[in-house]
């Protein structure tokens, strides 16, 4: 291997000769597209062979406006391979080195050729309509980059959970940079404007599981982003993702990072407040005693408006 072809940027892309070089295998591989599409679908995935089928049949059912889909590989060992060369010029496929979840993404941020892309994790599944109900939404509001919708969670039991967002607008810039509300941006149902995912770098791979809120973030940080109720992406719960404790810790870090750069008064209290909210729930579920008083004492000092809350924790906890 050659010593640049891992090189990975620290904003999260890929170097400018690797996304040439992307753009070049997506347009050997992609399928056959009669119009310029409006949409691109991109599903990153990794040794989900018994999942991405689902993923992918729910991208290729959708009706509506034209569109692409781009599945990049990243590194998979096991049939995901074979799974995807079943659909042929169906999807377009992008094989490279496992460089993470991010640069996977990315790598389809820069390959895509629809105005709009539209991120499908590769254990989730997209509902009927979802492509067209969303398109119609940015249509009816052309200055939003950005938007998302609620899910429905489906637990392993097979359950299924309506989880609207926490909030419903046509512009919730300053009200989702104030409280970083990052589940109603869960990647499978968010939408953005070409231009702008690459406009801020696409996803940064030094935030591991918690990308999406820092890319959320980064967006409505210098555009006009909204949340609408509608329900259009199933959202599988399983034991391979993310656990509360790791993604409380990795939003916390998410959230220390942007604090360090937001510009106005306002801004900076409101997220000083929810990392505090973050830091509490980490001790909620630390392992020993020293490590829940670090972050307890960290949060109090960070929003003196949780110093109430830590001691009712602290007393709750008896620090066993």
């Amino acid at each position: 291997m050659r010593r640049d072809e891992g090189a990975v940027r620290r904003d999260g892309r890929d170097p400018p000769h690797r996304r040439r070089g992307v753009r070049d295998a997506a347009r050997e591989g992609r399928a056959r597209v009669t119009a310029a599409p409006g949409i691109t679908g991109v599903i990153p995935v990794r040794d989900r062979a018994g999942l991405v089928a689902r993923a992918v049949d729910s991208a290729l059912a959708q009706t509506g406006p034209a569109f692409e889909l781009i599945v990049i590989d990243d590194g998979s060992t096991d049939a995901t391979p074979a799974v995807l060369a079943g659909y042929g010029e169906k999807i377009a496929v992008l094989r490279r080195a496992p460089l993470g979840r991010s640069a996977a993404r990315n790598a389809g941020i820069a390959a895509a050729r629809g105005e709009w892309i539209a991120f499908l994790d590769s254990d989730d599944a997209w509902l009927p309509g979802k492509l067209a109900r969303q398109l119609a939404f940015h249509e009816a509001h052309p200055e939003i980059a950005m938007s998302a919708h609620g899910t429905l969670r489906i637990h392993p039991d097979g359950r299924s959970e309506p989880m609207p967002p926490r909030h419903d607008s046509a512009d919730l810039r300053a009200s989702f940079l104030a409280v970083a509300d990052h589940f109603a941006f869960v990647p499978s149902a968010v939408m953005v404007r070409t231009e702008v995912a690459r406009s801020v770098g696409g996803f940064d791979t030094a935030f591991d599981g918690t990308e999406d809120l820092d890319f959320a973030l980064k967006v409505a940080q210098r555009h006009p982003v909204a949340v609408f109720p509608d329900c259009l992406t199933r959202y599988y719960l399983h034991d391979g993702q993310t656990g509360r404790r790791r993604l409380a810790g990795g939003n916390a870090k998410v959230l220390r990072h942007h604090l360090e750069r937001a510009t106005d008064a306002a801004t900076r209290d409101r997220m000083r407040a929810k990392l505090a909210r973050y830091l509490v729930s980490s001790a909620k579920r630390a392992d020993t005693r020293d490590e829940r008083r670090r972050l307890l004492r960290e949060a109090a000092e960070i929003d003196p408006g949780v110093r109430f809350r830590a001691a009712w924790i602290r007393q709750r906890l008896a620090w066993s």
